[in-house]
């Protein structure tokens, strides 16, 4: 997120985000708990489950996200 937020909007950016991470960061183990208790799958579907996103995440990942060079990053000034 450092390289997609401008600074001065990072601060704000990071709140947001984080503001519902964490209460949703709850629901984990009640989840876990139901899709293990209540079908058919066992508990190893949990990291099954995990690993799919997982893959779905570096796909969309390596098709979308594109580093920005130093040009589009900090304009044209030089270094040195």
């Amino acid at each position: 997120m450092g390289e997609i937020i401008p600074r001065k909007y990072r601060f704000a950016t990071k709140s947001f985000v984080y503001l519902f991470q964490f209460p949703t960061s709850r629901f984990g183990p009640a989840t876990a708990y139901d899709f293990t208790s209540h079908t058919r799958n066992g508990w190893r579907w949990c990291y099954y489950y995990l690993i799919i996103w997982h893959r779905l995440a570096l796909v969309l990942f390596a098709a979308f996200y594109f580093l920005p060079t130093f040009q589009r990053k900090y304009g044209e000034d030089r270094i040195i």
